[in-house]
């Protein structure tokens, strides 16, 4: 048991950490109260499921574009760029969301800020845990944000639900305003402590940078492809999840723990993460803890009654906790390698999470509307089950990235 024990950072890392941990407590608890809102705003001004799902997949769309234009515009900027306009985007959409009761296609502009803000926050960690955090330390404090994500994301919706049961607006004016002081204040505490040197970086043509997410791509497909995965499968839960919740919820309160109990095991065991890569490795530990999650994500889609519904759902988590920093640590390895090429592939790393939620959404209500909403789980476990065997079959042991042909192409 002394071999297996959770890694913590380096002393050095610790504190370099802190300017990057204080806002996204902030953001993080204010997007998780407007993430759970959402789909609830959108049912009631759109009233059917499956376009709930589709205005919904709009933002991801939205995502998709700026993940492909991202170089050409913001290659050369540092993490104290993409954290302010992060701060600022994420007060557009809490407002917006508030006024889209006045005109319901103020919605359709709120999702679209969504979809950037998503882009903006993920530029924003891969950037600093670059420029300030030892390479040693990347499964760790990806295991760490994952951890702090969860425990933010579990209380969040309980939050929205006591605000949405007073009015239903005062979630998102509420963040909105929250947001907007803690800007402030984060200006008046960190915006000296966080900067890094902007990299110089030649503007690339659509064909170009074309060419460099493909050749990225045929190296990283695989992982790409889990990501994906996973991410399909957590827009599931936070578009038909929280609609199951609600609907569920009225014959048994306990349907009230689906979200919190997704996000819970990521508390305890994302630190985890780091002790089991550094055994196994972090591409295989992300494969195989998706594939045993994908058999109690089948489960849930096939429980009889609440009880089993909850405990597959929590056991599913405490898998895919362990895959999700161990992937993201991956990416961050390969960032860390990529020079001025760096916003490419954070780039192609987000567009996974991306074409998730554009499809996921969609798909989830399409299958909701047809069988019902605990057949979706069912139907994604499978897949995620059938994507992980795949990966793990595919995977080489190491991935180099082409960086002589990339500087051939730029």
């Amino acid at each position: 048991m002394q071999n297996f024990r959770i890694k913590l950072p380096t002393n050095a890392s610790l504190p370099k950490l802190v300017p990057l941990i204080v806002p996204l407590v902030v953001l993080m608890l204010s997007d998780s109260i407007i993430a759970y809102s959402v789909p609830i705003y959108a049912q009631n001004l759109f009233s059917n499921d499956f376009f709930t799902g589709l205005v919904i997949s709009f933002s991801s769309l939205v995502g998709l574009v700026f993940d492909f234009l991202s170089k050409r515009l913001f290659g050369s900027k540092n993490f104290s760029f993409f954290i302010k306009f992060t701060f600022i985007l994420l007060i557009i959409v809490s407002y917006s969301l508030g006024l889209s009761f006045i005109n319901k296609y103020i919605f359709i502009f709120a999702m679209a800020i969504w979809g950037i803000y998503y882009e903006t926050l993920a530029f924003s960690n891969f950037k600093y845990l670059k420029n300030f955090v030892n390479s040693n330390d990347y499964t760790f404090s990806w295991g760490f944000i994952s951890m702090l994500r969860a425990l933010i994301y579990g209380i969040g919706p309980l939050i929205a639900t006591v605000l949405i049961s007073k009015q239903l607006q005062l979630p998102a004016y509420l963040c909105g305003t929250f947001v907007l002081l803690a800007f402030f204040l984060y200006l008046a505490l960190f915006n000296k402590e966080s900067k890094a040197p902007a990299q110089a970086t030649n503007t690339t043509e659509s064909k170009q940078e074309l060419k460099v997410w493909f050749m990225l791509f045929k190296k990283i497909y695989p992982i790409w492809v889990l990501n994906l995965t996973l991410v399909l499968i957590d827009s599931g839960f936070w578009t038909i999840g929280i609609l199951m919740s609600e609907n569920l919820g009225k014959a048994s309160p306990l349907a009230k723990l689906i979200i919190p109990l997704y996000m819970l095991p990521a508390v305890i065991f994302s630190p985890l993460s780091q002790t089991i890569s550094s055994k196994f490795g972090k591409k295989k530990t992300a494969i195989v803890t998706s594939f045993i999650g994908a058999f109690f994500l089948v489960f849930t889609g096939l429980a009889v009654n609440i009880e089993l519904i909850l405990l597959a759902i929590f056991a599913y988590s405490v898998f895919t906790s362990v895959a999700f920093p161990a992937i993201c640590a991956t990416f961050e390895d390969y960032v860390s390698r990529l020079g001025n090429f760096d916003t490419d592939l954070i780039g192609l790393e987000q567009s996974s999470g991306n074409f998730a939620y554009i499809i996921g959404p969609v798909l989830a209500g399409f299958i909701a509307l047809h069988l019902t909403e605990q057949k979706v789980f069912l139907i994604f476990g499978l897949l995620l089950a059938l994507i992980s065997f795949l990966a793990l079959i595919i995977t080489p042991r190491k991935i180099k990235m082409p960086l002589s042909k990339l500087l051939k192409i730029s």
